[in-house]
C-alpha cells in the first residue's frame, strides 16, 4: 500500500463557502491544487478541522481530556492517512493494529473511527454518554475498529506487544504470504511510568519484534503536574538499552518528519522502534503545554478563540469540511484491494497446504471453537491417571502435555515458574519463542517471560485480542495480585484468557504467608465476567480444561486455581464433567432426601469434607451431603430448579470448607449457615502442621459437624 502522501485535493472553488473562508484564512496564497502551498494548507485545515471535531465533542460532553488528542493528532493523522493498513471490513486478519494505550485520548481514536467509516457522526455527538459505543475509554467488541480496551495506563502498550508476537508467531507456522501485518502503539508520559510497560518492552526487544512501532507522545504534561516533577529519565536511552531502534522527532508535530519517521521504522529489521515525537499538549490554543488541558474540556472560550483564528464557523459544532473524508478513502479503497489480493493468496495457501489450511480454519474459522474442541477431546482422551494421588498442577500439566500434540494455537509460559506450575511439559514439547520458531510449523509457541507477571499478563491478552491463538499464562496464587488489573481487562474485553495459579492455599506450607493466599479467590470471584475454577482432583482439571476448550471465543477469561500438594483421586467425581459444567454437583449423600448437614467444599478441601462426612455419619448417626463447587460463578448462573437440585434449599444447616477467606460464602451458606475457612494469614511451617492448627483434618471437621447438628 501507499507510502508517501499522495492526497488529490479539491480545487478551491469546489469547496463549501465554510472551508473556503477557512482555507483562505490559512493560506491566501494558496490557489491551484498540485501546488505544495495549497497541498499544505488542506493539509493544515484537515488536521485543524479534526482537532476542532475532537474539542467540540468533549465539551459537549463536558467530560474528557481534550489536550492529549491535540498533541498525538499530527502522528495518527499521517499514519491514517498514508500508512495504515485497513480496509471496510474491521475483522480482515490481516489487517495492521492500531493501539492507543493512553485510552484517555479515546476521541482522538474515535475521530479517525469515524473518517475510516467504523463510526457515525451521531456516535461522536454521544461521546461519553449512556449506551453509546463511544464511551470515555475505549473498549473491545463495543466500539468497531477498537483493538483492546485501554485505560489504565500500560495495558495497551502491552497488548500491542502481544499483537506483534502473535503476528511472529503465525506467520512462522502459516508463511509470510497470509500473515504480514504490523502494530502500531501510542503511548504517553503516564504510559512510560508505569512499571508494567516496562516489563513488556525489555521483553518486546529481547524477542526482536520488529513490525512493533510505538509512537511516544512526549508532551510533557500529565494530570497533576509536569513530567519534570515525575521523571527525569531519557525513555529513548532506556529502550535503545532494551534492544529498540529509536528514532527521534524533535517537533511531533512537523507531519513531513513524522512521515520520513514512520517509513524508516518500517524499513528497519531485527528490533521494535520507538519514535519520539516531542509534541505539545494542546496544541495550537491559548491552553497550550498547560496542566489544566489535561483532563478537563478547554472551555467555550478557548475553542471559540482557536476557531477565530483558524477561520472556522464558529458557532459550529461537530463541523467537518466534506473533503476531509476524501483523504481517507483512498486508503479504505487500497485496504479493500490489498484484502481481496490477500484473499487470492490465502485459496492458493489452500490448495497448496491443505494440511495447514485446516489448522488456519481452526485458528480463525467461525467453527473453529469447534473444531478445537474436538482435537482437544483426542488429548483428553488419551490422559490416565494411574496414581492414587496427584497434585492438580500435576494433573493439569499432564493434560497440558497431551495438548501440545494436538492443539496447535495454545501458546503462553509461566513467570519463571514453569517447573513449580508444571506447564514445563507442554512448553518443552512446544519450544519457546523466539529462538524455537520453525517456518511451517507450530514450534516456539512457549514464552519465557521472566519475572513479569503484571506484563505476562497484559501480553497474554494481547495474544488473545489479535486472534488466532489461546494463550495461558502461570504462576502464584500469592502473585495475583500482580495481575489483576490484566484479569479484569481481559473480562471488559470478553477475550478467551486462561489464568493458571497453582499453590492455591496455606497448604503449600513452609514458603510462609508472603506465599500463601489467603484473601486471592474471593478477589477474583469478585470480577465481573470471569470463571474462577478450583478443582477438587484430577479428574475435575481434566473436566476443567474440557470446559474452557467448549466455552464460546467471547465468553472471558478463566482462572484455573491448582494444589501445590498431593490430593486423593476421587471415584466420585471421574466421568462427572456434565455436572462439573454446572459449577457443583453431589458427590456423596445423593439419595438421602433430607440430610442433618450440607458441606460445600473446592479443591483441596473436596476430598476432607468426604473423609471428614464419613466420620460424622459413623459417630453420630446423621446424614451428611457433600457438595463439590468447583466453579460458584457456574453454580450462580444455573437455574434456580437446578441450584435447588444440588443445593438442598429446605436444609439450612451448611457448612463451607475452603482453606481461604470466607468472603464470599455466604451467597451459598445462607444466614443459618456456617464456614469452616481462615480468618487470618498463615505461617511458615510443614503442611501437616497448619493442617492440625487451622482445623483443615478429617477428624477435627467431623468434630465440628457434629457440634453445629448438636
Amino acid at each position: 500500500m501507499q507510502q508517501t502522501n499522495s492526497t488529490t485535493y479539491p480545487a478551491l472553488e469546489t469547496l463549501e463557502p465554510a472551508a473556503q473562508v477557512a482555507l483562505q484564512k490559512l493560506a491566501p496564497e494558496a490557489r491551484q491544487p498540485g501546488e505544495p502551498a495549497y497541498s499544505r494548507a488542506m493539509e493544515q485545515l484537515a488536521v485543524d478541522a479534526i482537532k476542532g471535531l475532537i474539542v467540540d465533542a468533549v465539551e459537549h460532553a463536558n467530560s474528557g481530556h481534550p489536550g492529549g488528542p491535540l498533541s498525538s493528532i499530527d502522528f495518527v493523522y499521517v499514519l491514517f492517512s498514508d500508512y495504515i493498513s485497513m480496509s471496510p471490513d474491521p475483522a480482515w486478519l490481516d489487517r495492521d493494529r492500531f493501539v492507543l494505550s493512553g485510552g484517555h485520548m479515546s476521541m482522538l481514536l474515535y475521530s479517525f473511527l469515524h473518517l475510516s467509516g467504523r463510526l457515525s457522526m451521531e456516535d461522536l455527538k454521544r461521546f461519553r454518554q449512556l449506551g453509546s459505543p463511544t464511551q470515555g475509554h475505549p473498549v473491545f467488541r463495543l466500539c468497531p475498529g477498537v483493538e483492546t480496551s485501554t485505560g489504565p495506563l500500560g495495558q495497551g502498550f502491552c497488548n500491542g506487544v502481544g499483537m506483534a508476537m502473535a503476528e511472529k508467531l503465525l506467520a512462522s507456522a502459516f508463511g509470510p504470504e497470509v500473515v504480514d501485518h504490523r502494530t502500531y502503539v501510542v503511548a504517553t508520559d503516564g504510559d512510560f511510568q508505569e512499571g508494567v510497560c516496562h516489563e513488556a518492552a525489555a521483553l518486546a526487544g529481547l524477542l526482536e519484534l520488529e513490525k512493533l512501532i510505538v509512537f511516544y507522545d512526549s508532551n510533557r504534561i500529565q494530570l497533576a503536574s509536569p513530567t519534570s516533577k515525575t521523571m527525569r529519565e531519557d525513555v529513548g536511552a532506556q529502550f535503545a538499552a532494551m534492544g529498540w531502534n529509536v528514532i527521534d522527532v524533535a517537533d511531533g508535530h512537523d507531519r513531513n518528519a513524522l512521515r520520513q519517521a514512520l517509513g524508516q521504522a518500517r524499513q528497519l529489521r531485527g528490533k521494535p522502534v520507538l519514535i519520539v515525537g516531542h509534541t505539545k499538549i494542546a496544541h495550537d490554543t491559548k491552553k497550550e503545554g498547560t496542566i489544566d488541558s489535561h483532563g478537563m474540556p478547554l472551555g467555550k472560550d478557548v475553542i471559540r478563540d482557536f476557531k477565530e483564528r483558524h477561520g472556522h464557523p464558529v458557532d459550529a459544532t461537530f463541523w467537518l469540511p466534506r473533503y476531509v473524508y476524501d483523504i481517507f478513502t483512498p486508503r479504505l479503497s487500497e485496504g479493500a484491494r490489498a484484502q481481496q489480493v490477500w484473499t487470492e493468496r490465502v485459496e492458493r495457501f489452500r490448495r497448496e497446504h491443505p494440511d495447514r489450511a485446516a489448522e488456519w480454519d481452526l485458528c480463525f474459522s467461525a467453527e473453529g471453537r469447534r473444531l478445537l474442541l474436538e482435537r482437544a477431546d483426542q488429548a483428553f482422551a488419551s490422559v490416565e491417571f494411574t496414581k492414587p494421588k496427584l497434585a492438580t498442577r500435576a494433573a493439569s500439566g499432564q493434560v497440558m502435555a497431551a495438548l501440545a500434540k494436538t492443539v496447535p494455537n495454545l501458546m503462553g509460559g509461566s513467570a519463571d515458574l514453569a517447573n513449580s506450575t508444571k506447564t514445563d511439559g507442554f512448553e518443552k514439547a512446544v519450544g519457546y519463542f523466539v529462538d524455537g520458531l520453525t517456518p511451517g510449523t507450530w514450534k516456539g509457541r512457549a514464552v519465557h517471560y521472566g519475572v513479569r507477571e503484571h506484563a505476562m499478563g497484559s501480553i497474554s491478552n494481547g495474544l488473545a485480542l489479535h486472534g488466532g491463538l489461546l494463550p495461558y499464562t502461570g504462576t502464584f496464587l500469592a502473585f495475583a495480585d500482580y495481575m489483576r488489573p490484566a484479569i479484569r481487562l481481559a473480562a471488559i474485553s470478553k477475550i478467551p484468557v486462561t489464568f493458571i495459579f497453582t499453590h492455591d492455599s496455606v497448604l503449600l506450607g513452609e514458603d510462609g504467608e508472603t506465599h500463601q493466599p489467603v484473601e486471592q479467590l474471593a478477589s477474583l470471584r469478585a470480577i465481573p465476567r470471569t470463571l474462577v475454577i478450583r478443582p477438587a482432583d484430577a479428574h475435575e482439571c481434566l473436566h476443567a480444561w474440557r470446559l474452557i476448550f467448549s466455552r464460546p471465543a467471547d465468553a472471558g477469561p478463566v482462572v484455573l486455581v491448582l494444589s501445590r500438594q498431593d490430593l486423593p483421586v476421587l471415584a466420585e467425581t471421574k466421568g462427572r464433567q456434565t455436572d462439573f459444567d454446572k459449577g457443583a454437583y453431589v458427590i456423596h449423600g445423593a439419595g438421602v432426601a433430607k440430610p442433618d448437614i450440607q458441606l460445600l467444599a473446592t479443591g483441596s478441601e473436596v476430598s476432607l469434607a468426604l473423609e471428614a462426612a464419613k466420620l460424622f455419619e459413623a459417630r453420630c448417626a446423621k446424614k451428611a451431603r457433600v457438595i463439590s463447587v468447583p466453579c460458584m460463578e457456574l453454580f450462580r448462573a444455573q437455574p434456580p430448579e437446578v441450584r435447588n437440585a444440588i443445593l438442598l434449599p429446605d436444609v439450612g444447616l451448611r457448612l463451607a470448607v475452603e482453606a481461604a477467606s470466607a468472603f464470599g460464602w455466604k451467597a451459598l451458606t445462607g444466614d443459618s449457615g456456617h464456614e469452616h475457612c481462615l480468618e487470618d494469614f498463615g505461617e511458615s511451617a510443614p503442611m501437616e502442621e497448619l493442617q492440625k492448627k487451622y482445623g483443615f483434618l478429617p477428624d477435627a471437621l467431623a468434630d465440628r459437624m457434629a457440634r453445629l447438628v448438636g
